[in-house]
């Protein structure tokens, strides 16, 4: 389905790593423009060799690094095509085969991983040394083939050679992140901890900032900036920890930089200048060093999940001078997680976001007060949660309840505790601050927010409802999820009943996946069949839907439901790994024909397609994607007149998926924005154009 196309904003990284790139190719030009001079100087004036000798060497090398390079390629595509073979649950085997010796695996792919940086470094500079030298050796040939000869292969090896120097990339967002700092002023025993830890571990870092982020994955981050240790706090979880809490949990944080952790830094760093390549044309000189850098890639993601495992035991440890208050800090951001799942899923029936007509003022100040209020009626029910909960296969980290018995403790711990005195103080005005930082980001948009997320839904629901309710396979899937935006859970539940009651075949799918998603919100084991269903009905919901049923086995301790689950999973992760990943995009690489659709279907796509058209669509297209000898998909390009609202396309185009996913035939459709498509793609495979827009 088409999104809006908007102008995003520029990278800094990008803008330096241009320029950077300019300067590399001009620099690589004069080196081997220089060497061919200097070999033009040196011959006419000592006559050391003769000119076909130095046209051989030339050529001989360039061809070496030219040989090496192919070989990378070819070396490079048997790699990508045995691991795009390896079936799933190989996959798994070899990453779960290195959970029980991390440590070991973790050392011996650090061992890989500094020997193929280094040799990556030495092939650089020998690539730079060839191109001077083949370039040199021309200028002693024949000047005149050498100035046709020159900076094609030579300046190519150089400007690949001379952007594996290693510069630092500008911090990201550094003005954003100085909006969100927290003062030292505002919170000196927030500091004063901070600063504590520091010394307790030893990280080597002077001093510390500390930031509120309400967007982080983690409730409490660490990084750097500099020299200093960089914070992270989200704003409620600090109005929940005690000192002693915050604390423990800084000694954990703490842990994680400096020492043992510099290593896996600076393979972080390495592997982040892959995104970021210092040359003006990185397509060509990226192939000297596409191998490398893929090895490095699938070697790092080995040793990111063996270190991680022995990484948190160790920052685990530092805890263990404050193992109650780790304890029952563990638990409170446990607690936290349990919140956020069940409120954002509309669990609590909690009014929506979006409701007020005005921008909230105190969103994370409510958040906080409705988190205590379900923290009395629902920690019981949390701790059992906790007690039960299994560890995924892939977690780097141990469950809560194993990590808190490491701790020394049998059982879990009372966490009833909140901050109190001047630590208060300063943790609401943080929290106070949170809601000023919100209310000023959405000011400008929340007009838009409030239409798209409350008033449109609701409009379209009460249509609806005013209509009778009736029941369409193109539509019903909206409607479960404007009834979701407005918070009406049970009615979004009675209309997915009905839908599977009174809609024949597929086109149910939408319904099953989302009744089932509900119910595991609500902890109800009803739904994994429901979403088992859906997978099987369409791969659209493959991905989420085992990631759904994975963290619902594990969270509520269905170790017998779990092993079926992990059968079920490897069968239908192969599926689609073999059938629907593929069908992401079209490209000139695709096995691509004319398709011929079942009598009338073809006909009756397009009457739908022109009916909601608003005469905007310009041309459709229908081509046949085959994947294997089984399986293919007829896939619709849509091209709209030109300057078409983007809005407006995207409208269209949502209705068009939408029908297409709802048709009860057993048919595999595909549908893309004609702007995706590579130019002129289509109009090579005859037959491919099915509509033309009338004058």
């Amino acid at each position: 389905m088409a999104e809006k196309r908007e102008k995003l904003p520029v990278d800094p990284r990008e803008r330096i790593t241009k320029r950077r790139g300019t300067v590399f190719f001009i620099l690589a030009f004069l080196l081997v423009m220089g060497a061919a001079v200097l070999g033009i100087f040196l011959n006419r004036a000592y006559s050391f060799i003769a000119p076909d000798t130095a046209e051989i060497l030339a050529v001989v090398l360039f061809l070496l690094p030219f040989l090496v390079i192919v070989s990378f390629a070819v070396a490079g595509t048997v790699i990508g095509k045995k691991f795009k073979g390896m079936k799933v649950a190989e996959g798994q085997k070899y990453l779960l085969s290195h959970r029980e010796n991390a440590e070991k695996t973790a050392k011996k792919i650090e061992k890989k991983l500094i020997r193929n940086r280094f040799l990556t470094d030495l092939w650089a500079v020998a690539l730079g040394l060839f191109a001077v030298s083949s370039s040199f050796f021309n200028g002693c040939g024949d000047e005149t083939g050498f100035l046709t000869f020159l900076a094609l292969p030579e300046l190519y090896f150089m400007t690949a050679a001379l952007s594996q120097i290693r510069l630092p990339l500008p911090e990201v967002n550094e003005e954003e992140e100085q909006k969100t700092e927290i003062p030292k002023e505002t919170c000196p025993t927030l500091y004063a901890l901070a600063r504590k830890a520091i010394e307790q571990t030893g990280c080597g870092k002077k001093d510390v900032r500390i930031f509120r982020n309400e967007d982080a994955y983690s409730p409490v981050g660490i990084g750097e900036i500099g020299e200093n240790a960089a914070l992270y706090i989200e704003s409620v979880t600090m109005n929940l920890l005690t000192e002693d809490e915050m604390y423990a949990v800084f000694l954990h944080e703490f842990s994680h930089i400096g020492g043992k952790n510099e290593t896996a830094k600076s393979f972080q760093k390495y592997l982040n200048r892959f995104g970021f390549r210092p040359a003006p044309v990185w397509t060509v000189p990226g192939l000297a060093f596409d191998l490398p850098e893929s090895l490095f890639v699938m070697n790092h993601f080995l040793y990111q999940y063996a270190s991680s495992i022995g990484r948190e035991a160790e920052a685990d440890k530092a805890m263990r001078q404050m193992p109650l208050p780790a304890a029952t800090a563990l638990m409170k951001i446990h607690f936290r997680g349990f919140f956020d799942r069940e409120f954002s899923s509309f669990f609590l029936n909690y009014p929506p976001v979006f409701e007020p007509e005005n921008v909230p003022e105190h969103y994370w100040s409510e958040t906080l007060a409705r988190f205590r209020k379900e923290y009395e009626r629902r920690k019981d029910f949390w701790v059992g949660l906790i007690r039960k909960e299994i560890q995924s296969r892939s977690a780097t980290h141990p469950t809560i309840f194993s990590r808190i018995r490491e701790l020394g403790f049998d059982d879990l711990p009372e966490a009833g505790e909140f901050p109190s005195g001047q630590y208060l103080e300063e943790c609401k005005a943080v929290l106070e601050e949170a809601d000023r930082g919100l209310t000023e980001a959405m000011k400008n948009d929340y007009e838009k927010l409030h239409k798209n997320n409350y008033l449109d839904p609701l409009e379209e629901v009460t249509a609806w409802e005013n209509e009778g309710k009736p029941l369409s396979a193109e539509k019903y899937a909206d409607l479960l999820w404007d009834l979701g935006a407005l918070g009406r859970i049970d009615e979004k539940l009675a209309l997915a009943d009905r839908v599977i009651e009174e809609i024949p075949g597929q086109a149910a799918h939408g319904a099953y996946f989302e009744r089932g998603k509900t119910l595991l919100s609500r902890y109800d084991p009803a739904g994994i069949e429901d979403i088992y269903r859906a997978m099987a009905e369409n791969g659209n919901y493959v991905e989420q839907g085992l990631d759904l049923i994975g963290q619902f086995c594990c969270l509520t301790g269905m170790q017998e439901e779990l092993d079926t689950y992990r059968e079920k999973a490897m069968e239908i992760a192969q599926k689609y790994n073999d059938e629907g990943a593929n069908l992401r995009g079209l490209s000139k690489k695709d096995a691509l024909s004319e398709d011929h659709l079942p009598d009338g279907l073809l006909e009756r796509n397009l009457d739908y397609m022109k009916s909601v058209s608003e005469g905007k669509i310009e041309k459709i297209y229908l081509v046949r994607k085959t994947v294997s000898e089984t399986f293919f998909a007829s896939t619709f390009v849509i091209r709209f007149v030109p300057d078409t609202d983007d809005d407006k396309v995207g409208e269209i185009m949502h209705q068009i998926f939408r029908y297409l996913d709802s048709t009860p035939e057993d048919w595999q459709y595909d549908l893309y924005d004609y702007r995706d498509v590579p130019s002129g793609l289509l109009e090579k495979i005859p037959g491919t154009l099915v509509y033309t827009k009338e004058e």
